[in-house]
Parts: C-alpha cells; structure tokens; sequence
C-alpha cells in the first residue's frame, strides 16, 4: 500500500471517528437485498451520513454473518454504544433470520423485522397482505412521507418492482419484473455467441454493431417499458398530481431515457425503514 492510500485511508477513519464523535441515538438499518446487504446509519437529526455494502451469502452462518459486522465495525470505528435500535428489510428470509440472529447474539439488540403485521402509516392492499415484499413496504411508506400521494415507485435492483400508493394512503400493488443485469444474463445464457457486455450510456437507438445494439435494445427498451407501465399506472389509478419516484442501484441507467420519473430518491427504502422503526421502536 503506497503513502497516499494510507493518507486516505486514515482521514476517512478520522472522518467517521468525528462523525460518531458527535451523533447519539444512532438508528442502523439494514436492507438485505438478493444481491448485497446495504447498511445505512442515521443520526439523532434523522439524516443518513452514510451506507455500507456486503454481498448477499445464503450460505453464511449467523456466527459469520456476526463476526463480518464485528470487524467491519472495528475497522470502521463504528461506536455500537450510541446505537438505539437497529431494523431490518430482507427479501431473502434466510439472511435475513441469520442476521437477526448476528445481532441478538453479538450486539444484543433485538432487531424490528419490517413486515405487513407493523404500524406502517398506510393501508397494505395486497390479495395477501404478509406476502408484501418489505422492501416494497420500505419504498412505499418512504416516498408517502416525503412526497405525498399519489405516487409510484420504481425500483430498480436485482428485479425491478413499480408500485402504487394512492392518495388515501392505500399501498395498491404494481408490477415485478427481471432487472437490467438480469435480462443481460438471460440473454447471454439464451444466445451464447452474444457477447457479455457492461451496461453502459447508449448511442443511436439504430445501433450499427452487436455490442452497441446490445445496450441500445437493454436501455431503451427499458425505459420505453417504465414509460408504458407509468402510463398505464396513472390510468388505473385515476388520481391527479402523481409523484413518480425512482430508486434502486440501477436507476441511474435510465433516468435521462425516460420522461415520466419526477424524483430520483438513492436511499427511499432507508427512508421508509428509519419511519417504520420510529413508528414502531418500543
């Protein structure tokens, strides 16, 4: 390691270090999603300060989900003794069980599991309403806080979820759909002479080679499809005024091809994970 990345590495420690320095009441917050598990940490002024990513592992223990935290936390010089409360979104039921676990047994905390049965401030339509992916429950109550309804979601991650909340605070339903990354290897495993390819900003619709017509056809195709469907949500719901808000990790890929999303929200499920534990911290 050269003298520069050690210089960077050291004031980004001391950043942190001053940060926690002067923040009490932390809430930590985890969204276990299919790919990674994003850990966000807000302080006492309920503003995020910072997240974390770790990859998503069906296969690790509660014991090594725990010990992965502990070191992280010491790296970082995360100081636990100013956390409240900690509350988990997972739509991978065994992670997120094992990580409940992690958290009972090596920090003590009893973690809030977002579900359907919580005080979420809106009223779950669902056919079903336990099978309500948390994650969708997060984005809604988030985006009703912030926005106001009606609004529509559209989350762009391992799948992509559009759904709807109306003005009456009723969470509606949406659609679920395979996300960017997906269809490339859906394609590729489909087409094997097609080659893999990273997603980048399209040229010319009319793309003159393979790769270009590859990533024209997956970001166009794409936003003309969230396009449709926001169409087609607004009729349905019959409402005026409605808020469109995009999120997820992969959002940025198509937010300037698409004239339908008002507001692009990076951190909406924290958001809606830091109303729904405040609403239910004992």
């Amino acid at each position: 390691m050269n003298i520069l990345n050690e210089v960077k590495i050291k004031e980004a420690q001391d950043n942190i270090k001053q940060s926690l320095a002067s923040s009490k009441n932390l809430i930590l917050a985890f969204d276990v999603g299919n790919t990674n598990i994003t850990i966000g940490v807000y302080n006492k002024e309920k503003q995020i300060w910072r997240t974390w990513r770790i990859n998503s592992d069906i296969n690790k223990t509660h014991d090594e989900i725990g010990i992965e935290l502990l070191s992280f936390t010491k790296y970082t010089r995360f100081d636990v003794s100013k956390v409240e409360g900690t509350i988990i979104s997972s739509v991978v039921s065994d992670i997120g069980s094992n990580l409940e676990k992690a958290m009972k047994k090596y920090y003590k905390f009893e973690p809030i599991m977002v579900s359907s049965d919580l005080d979420l401030g809106i009223k779950n339509k669902y056919d079903i309403p336990k099978l309500l992916g948390s994650d969708r429950i997060c984005n809604a109550v988030g985006a009703k806080k912030l926005y106001g309804g009606p609004a529509i979601i559209i989350d762009m991650g391992s799948a992509t979820t559009i759904c709807a909340v109306n003005r009456d605070n009723e969470f509606l339903g949406g659609t679920i759909h395979p996300g960017l990354k997906s269809m490339i290897e859906a394609l590729i495993m489909k087409a094997p002479r097609l080659p893999r390819i990273s997603i980048t900003r399209p040229g010319n619709v009319i793309a003159t080679n393979t790769v270009d017509g590859i990533n024209s056809g997956l970001i166009y195709g794409y936003a003309s499809m969230i396009d449709g469907l926001v169409e087609k949500f607004k009729e349905e719901m019959k409402e005026e005024n409605v808020t469109v808000v995009g999120t997820g990790g992969l959002i940025r890929h198509i937010e300037d091809y698409t004239k339908n999303i008002d507001e692009i929200n990076d951190n909406l499920v924290f958001e809606g994970l830091r109303i729904i534990y405040e609403r239910n911290k004992k």
